[in-house]
């Protein structure tokens, strides 16, 4: 037996493809995943895309079915002319509603990468729109916040709009409706009694009324939207205010109806608000005429002579909306009342519209191109459309210390102080000298150089220079003639020819790049002041001491890029006894691209307690490293809570290995063990010390480390 459901989601599937290849013939075979049903699944449907593939999840399709039954058909089918079904007709009437609402959802995730968003620059531009929107709202609201607002609401305004997109191009019409009312009139499709030559009317909230029959909603901003989904997508008034009155009824406790009308106006008036009139002028919409159609149709939306101002809001959004260069304003306008009520910690999203365990979302990143969650792809946007408000945002998010501290926070975090000091830290070049031989030109000489030779008889000899041949051979040491036999000789003829002198000298040039890097740095309290946790452009220690950290990856990352060669990088971040965390080995191209990867977690949040050296993280920090040479820094005040002389120890026999090497820069003091590791590079060669005293001194400083490993074996520098 098939699966529940399987055939009216086959049978969508079969309308998209020709409706697809009609309108948009290079997503005509975009593959459509289904999957079978788990009734362990903790959702009951989901809809999803990556702009390669569409997926079409139904997993649980008895309670899908069952709340169709239950909640949908009692809500639409009044409005539908069918207000007394058998038992087997509202089953007949739900499975025709669930196969058109997959009608609907498959068309939604093809109009993402069709119309919203559509390419990167267009959905950065979106975000910034969204994020100038809600500061506007919001003007007191803090940087992490409104970076957050704007990433928890970015999906739902995609959806907003393409949603609108979609109920007005599938009207019988326009476009994609014509190709469905062939369809169905080709396939004599019914709706009980009702010959279909449309997608049935508010199919689109469907979804949203399944989404809600068995869940209070969190915040209110899913259900202020539903309200407006209700207006703008069913052309039945009475439909239109059943839908409206299913979603209001959820949260008429929580919102007056003055407050919820207010909203809904301002929110779809807004669409128009920073528009100019040129603008309104090319897309022939009137301002106040748009304005007074929405307070129209929400004071009347049980009215049908509201259809045409119903229609005339319809078709101005898509108009807007379709255009990029007017959709950054209008959602900009659109987003200003509902900020208030977006949840600052979760994603306003339909709660099965999602591709489930994305990459990115609380996880350490693997790859320089796995996305992070909304409130991390909005910040990048920011970053990557360098926005006015970046440096200040940029700070505001690093230093962060809003609880609890969260994955979602910690990650949004470390992107921002990542891109600060990318941003901020200069360069420090490490060179690694090389004892070379290098080719030098001493001048030019004459030598003789053969260039023939003949076989003479006797009597032929006579013609020979005899004289000249002597004289060669006087200056040269090169014999000339040669007896072969009693009766053969041969003759061997040379001229002189000039080539260069050359001879080689020994250089120390160049740099021998590590196969392995080890930050080891100090994440102490004392690193921390002034300014506690909210180090990043402090000025403090830790701060200076990220500014070194990131200077030495950009100068090591272009090396790496320059050699083609390979690099792990690992971080160790030592604070109180026993807390000290060393993070696996990252790839320094991959440590340098990604934010949140496992070395940058651990060096980007210091622990903040004391300072102690817990012995066995010196050699955990070399468990998984590349053969080769290493490349071994530490930054810190100086200052150490546990024994010197263990630490010194190790120190000594990391060092005493020839393909090891050492950097030690003491920050902003030259504390006591500070002082051991300066008297430790008397006896060690491979051991560079390096103090700074102050921020401006590393700000100053035009740094060119010198390195060089314990002894080279190898001839002419060569590994």
């Amino acid at each position: 037996m098939k699966p529940l459901l399987e055939y009216e989601l086959i049978t969508a599937e079969s309308n998209f493809r020709p409706i697809t290849l009609a309108e948009q013939p290079m997503f005509a075979s975009i593959p459509i995943e289904k999957t079978e049903p788990d009734p362990n699944h903790r959702r009951h449907w989901m809809f999803a895309t990556d702009n390669e593939k569409i997926l079409a999840h139904v997993y649980k399709p008895d309670y899908i079915l069952k709340k169709f039954k239950d909640t949908v058909v009692p809500v639409y089918a009044r409005s539908y002319g069918l207000p007394n079904l058998s038992k087997d007709g509202i089953t007949r009437v739900a499975k025709t509603l669930i196969y058109h609402t997959f009608d609907y959802l498959l068309f939604h995730e093809l109009f993402h990468p069709v119309f919203l968003p559509k390419s990167e620059p267009d959905k950065e531009r979106f975000d910034v729109a969204l994020k100038n929107g809600i500061k506007r709202a919001e003007p007191h609201l803090k940087d992490p916040d409104v970076v957050n607002k704007a990433g928890n609401s970015r999906n739902a305004m995609w959806d907003f709009f393409i949603d609108t997109f979609f109920f007005y191009l599938s009207q019988p019409e326009n476009t994609y409706g014509r190709h469905f009312k062939r369809i169905f009139v080709q396939n004599n499709e019914t709706l009980e009694s009702i010959t279909l030559k449309a997608l049935p009317d508010g199919i689109i909230t469907a979804w949203d009324v399944i989404e809600l029959a068995d869940n209070k909603p969190q915040t209110l901003f899913y259900p202020i939207t539903r309200g407006i989904y209700s207006l703008l997508f069913s052309n039945s008034g009475l439909l239109r205010e059943s839908v409206f009155t299913y979603f209001n009824d959820k949260i008429k406790d929580k919102i007056q109806s003055s407050e919820l009308r207010n909203t809904i106006i301002t929110s779809l008036s807004n669409a128009v608000k920073y528009l100019d009139q040129d603008a309104l002028r090319r897309l022939a919409i009137d301002r106040n005429k748009f304005i007074d159609a929405i307070t129209e149709l929400y004071d009347n939306m049980g009215n049908a002579k509201t259809a045409s101002v119903h229609q005339y809001i319809v078709k101005a959004i898509t108009e807007i909306g379709m255009r990029p260069e007017f959709r950054y304003a209008s959602v900009g306008g659109i987003i200003e009342p509902l900020s208030k009520y977006i949840d600052i910690n979760k994603e306003e999203r339909r709660d099965g519209a999602y591709i489930e365990d994305q990459e990115g979302q609380g996880s350490e990143q693997t790859s320089p191109t796995q996305s992070g969650g909304g409130a991390e792809e909005v910040l990048q946007s920011l970053i990557n459309q360098n926005d006015p408000d970046l440096d200040n945002i940029l700070s505001s998010v690093a230093n962060d210390q809003t609880q609890p501290r969260t994955n979602r926070r910690i990650r949004l975090s470390n992107l921002a102080k990542d891109q600060y000091y990318k941003k901020n830290a200069k360069e420090i070049s490490i060179r690694s000298p090389i004892t070379e031989a290098v080719e030098i030109n001493l001048g030019f000489r004459k030598v003789p150089v053969k260039i023939n030779e003949l076989l003479l008889t006797q009597d032929q000899l006579y013609n020979l220079p005899f004289e000249r041949l002597y004289q060669f051979q006087l200056e040269t040491g090169i014999q000339c003639l040669f007896q072969l036999s009693d009766y053969q000789y041969r003759y061997d003829i040379y001229e002189w020819k000039e080539e260069p002198i050359r001879d080689f000298t020994y250089t120390k040039s160049g740099i021998i790049l590590p196969d392995n890097i080890i930050f080891r740095v100090d994440g102490s309290g004392s690193m921390l002041n002034p300014g506690g946790a909210e180090f990043v452009g402090s000025k403090s220690r830790y701060d200076c001491l990220m500014h070194v950290l990131y200077g030495i990856t950009k100068s090591t990352v272009k090396a790496a890029r320059e050699m083609n060669k390979q690099v792990s990088v690992v971080g160790v971040n030592y604070s109180s006894s026993g807390k000290t965390k060393v993070s696996q080995p990252v790839e320094l191209q991959m440590f340098c691209e990604t934010p949140n990867n496992n070395c940058k977690g651990v060096l980007l949040n210091p622990g903040c307690g004391s300072t102690y050296h817990d012995i066995s993280a010196y050699q955990a920090a070399y468990k998984d490293l590349r053969p080769g040479k290493t490349l071994d820094i530490t930054i810190a005040d100086g200052d150490l809570d546990s024994s010197h002389d263990d630490s010194i120890a190790e120190y000594r026999k990391i060092l005493a290995k020839p393909e090891n090497t050492g950097l030690y820069f003491p920050i902003f003091q030259e504390g006591r063990f500070a002082l051991r590791m300066k008297l430790l590079t008397k006896e060690k060669s491979n051991l560079v010390y390096r103090p700074f005293l102050n921020f401006n001194e590393l700000q100053a400083a035009a740094t060119d480390l010198i390195i060089q490993y314990a002894r080279a074996a190898e001839r002419f520098g060569k590994a």
